[in-house]
């Protein structure tokens, strides 16, 4: 059966504001002689949106390295680069496959030296293309790379600039072709000038040279961490740089703004006092400057100029001397919900001869201002570009993981977009927070209730990924929610009630998982869900209506600093609990008294190293009586009378990211970042299930859930949203 994309919608942040968010966008760029705008998703690839239309259509879908760092326009309309964090580079320079504008077919092409051998340029931070010679320049991990453009079809044939080997984060064009760069660590830190020259033999070499620490005036070379740089499209002699700390208590924080009047030759700080104190740190990940392509500026601050980290964007209309703060509702003066915090790419349109155009790629997907900062907009951007980026037990820091919808209704937890739900049928509609700040984890719809009915409401039962957030309960009816609040805990045994409820300690995470059948304790009141948080396991009852309570039901025995990563269980009793050191235990619970529980630390039969190597168990699937699974990052294993074994085989070689079964055909399904397979025999042999996926899905999490179909298995990624295929 065919996989297909459930929610084709982003996340409405603010009904009133019309205000949108969507997954992570590292790079934009207008599509040339069009209204479109090329967007690229941290893990969601390359898309085309048609602001006019409100719709984006994906361009990368036959890729198999979809995680964009850039998006670079060449003097061909008809050719634009993109460019990857593993090192990978696609051409559009195929024939069209259609629309309106001359926008080439995307094809990987392969990089490699003049010998033929491969080049491996490791992280891509940034390109340009220079205009007069048409060369490709690329700041890598691994160097300073340029290739000549390559005909259609043909391969890019990379050299390294000489005179400075390691890596380089930024790049941008100077005045007579010379090329501007920024290094990146301890023994390349600073600001570089580039030249071409001619060798003996007719070809041409791009020769570095470090600016002179005393031409960077107000900063210490050794400081400057990771560095961002951009020029005047224009008037290339006007260049800008954002540079943040290099080590230290500070490292990734912001340092400075630096401005150049002579091409790159010479450096100075800019900005007022005070003017960047909110912006942040995460350098390794957010940082952006952009400047305005404006042709013949005699002076700097003719230019507009904008910067952003952690938090921004930060505006100036005179050059970089003045800045506003703009960002998200607990930003600056230009606070709007329409920004987002964690800044990774900035772009001045220039398509608009005012300037005044910027858009901002962050976090929370694209924003856009033609008006320098006084009103921004983001619907025609992000309400239709599925690139929500689900944590899933995949992202083991977080601990998240989708939720099991209803006929209606569906939700999960999202990279820096909290955790949030929507309905999916009959007709999807845009995705809402089901709370407020930071990273998603657990959402978990339950909709049998503790009395055993199966009514048309239910709870859902979520935690944020931040720590010390606790679990909180909320109602749903059809396809409304009510929050009711933080579920405390009831008393038991020695131990008194916990009013502020079940929550992560600093460094640990929760795990959370529903209850398929559940029938314990007795049939006047059942476990629906189960819980597990440092050491200790929970069980969730309604305690009247939709109201309900956890009951603290055993403790598990671990060492300092060892903590609960799954649980799982198909009635209520037993639950099976796996930890931070991959050991597993079957718990008989006791609600009366936690300490009087029943727990079996059962055997893993393994060799060794393997074992050595197992890490944190990341899911554990009660599937049937006799049937449990436990995943680790790339072992399966299996339960056997007391013991668990591995599978015989997986079908790759990569992180294993979900389970599900299908109680109907008794068949296990399982996730790995590229795809999805199935095993009908309880995991010892599998056949492929990606039928119309992405090639690369970055899937994150799967699981079982109702549709108008009966049943569909459901798939949420990391940076395509979220799939289902009927069963």
């Amino acid at each position: 059966m065919p996989w297909i994309l459930s929610n084709p919608y982003g996340i409405l942040v603010d009904e009133e504001a019309d205000a949108w968010h969507t997954g992570a966008v590292t790079a934009v760029l207008p599509v040339e002689n069009t209204q479109d705008l090329l967007i690229g998703g941290e893990t969601g690839g390359v898309w085309r949106g048609s602001p006019a239309d409100e719709a984006a259509t994906a361009l990368s879908d036959a890729w198999s390295d979809p995680d964009i760092t850039a998006l670079i326009q060449t003097p061909d309309p008809a050719v634009v680069v993109a460019t990857t964090g593993k090192g990978s580079v696609y051409l559009s320079d195929l024939p069209s496959s259609g629309g309106s504008a001359p926008l080439g077919t995307f094809r990987q092409a392969r990089t490699v030296d003049g010998g033929g051998a491969p080049v491996t340029p490791g992280r891509i931070w940034a390109g340009v293309v220079e205009p007069t010679t048409q060369r490709l320049v690329l700041a890598c991990q691994n160097g300073l790379f340029w290739a000549e453009l390559p005909l259609a079809e043909d391969d890019l044939v990379f050299a390294a600039a000489v005179g400075a080997a390691g890596p380089f984060s930024g790049v941008a064009l100077g005045p007579a072709m010379s090329i501007i760069a920024a290094g990146y660590g301890p023994a390349l830190s600073g600001l570089f000038l580039g030249t071409w020259t001619r060798t003996p033999t007719g070809g041409s070499l791009l020769r570095v040279k470090p600016v002179r620490p005393a031409l960077i005036n107000g900063v210490s070379i050794g400081r400057m961490g990771r560095t961002s740089v951009a020029s005047c499209a224009g008037s290339p002699r006007f260049a800008f740089a954002v540079t943040a700390e290099a080590s230290g208590a500070n490292k990734n924080s912001f340092y400075a703004v630096l401005r150049s009047l002579d091409g790159g030759q010479s450096w100075n700080v800019c900005g007022q006092l005070g003017a960047f104190a909110n912006a942040g740190n995460q350098a390794d990940r957010n940082e952006a400057i952009a400047v305005t392509p404006q042709a013949g500026a005699s002076s700097y601050q003719q230019l507009n100029v904008a910067m952003g980290m952690r938090r921004g964007p930060f505006i100036s209309n005179d050059g970089g001397d003045n800045w506003v703060e703009h960002g998200d509702t607990g930003s600056g003066s230009g606070k709007s919900p329409h920004l987002h915090s964690d800044t990774r790419c900035l772009l001045f349109d220039d398509r608009d001869s005012s300037g005044n155009t910027l858009y901002v790629g962050s976090d929370g997907g694209v924003a856009c201002t033609r008006d320098l900062g006084a009103s921004w907009e983001t619907r025609p951007f992000n309400s239709r570009l599925p690139i929500l980026q689900f944590c899933g037990s995949n992202r083991g820091y977080r601990g998240g993981a989708s939720a099991a919808p209803t006929a209606e209704i569906a939700g999960g937890g999202l990279q820096d977009n909290e955790n949030v739900c929507a309905s999916l049928w009959p007709q999807p509609a845009a995705w809402r927070a089901l709370d407020a700040g930071g990273d998603g984890g657990y959402v978990c719809f339950v909709r049998r209730d503790s009395w055993g009915n199966q009514p048309q409401s239910g709870v859902a039962i979520s935690c944020n990924a931040n720590a010390g957030r606790a679990l909180e309960l909320t109602e749903w009816v059809g396809q409304q929610l009510s929050s009711r609040g933080v579920i405390s805990v009831k008393a038991a045994g020695g131990y008194p009630a916990q009013p502020s409820g079940v929550a992560a300690a600093a460094g640990q995470y929760v795990s959370l998982s529903t209850v398929a059948h559940p029938a314990w304790p007795d049939r006047h009141r059942r476990v629906i869900s189960v819980c597990g948080s440092g050491s200790i396991v929970y069980g969730f009852v309604q305690t009247g209506g939709i109201y309900g309570t956890w009951l603290r039901l055993a403790s598990v025995p671990l060492k300092g600093g060892e903590f609960i990563t799954a649980v799982g269980s198909r009635t209520g009793d037993p639950i099976y609990v796996g930890t931070s050191n991959g050991s597993l235990f079957a718990v008989d619970p006791n609600e009366d008294d936690p300490d009087q529980a029943t727990i079996l630390e059962l055997q893993i039969k393994i060799g060794r190293a393997a074992r050595a190597t197992l890490g944190d168990t990341k899911l554990i699937l009660h599937a049937e009586e006799d049937l449990v699974l436990a995943a680790y990052d790339r072992q399966l294993l299996t339960m056997e009378v007391l013991h668990f074994r591995p599978v015989k085989q997986l079908p790759v070689n990569e992180p294993l990211t979900g389970l599900a079964y299908d109680e109907r055909s008794e068949v296990v399904f399982a996730s790995f970042d590229g795809g999805v397979f199935q095993s009908t025999t309880a995991g010892d042999s599998w056949q492929p299930f990606s039928q119309s996926l992405p090639k690369m899905a970055h899937a994150a999490e799967l699981f079982v859930g109702e549709s108008p179909a009966g049943q569909s298995l459901y798939l949420a990624t990391w940076g395509r949203s979220l799939y289902h295929c009927d069963l």
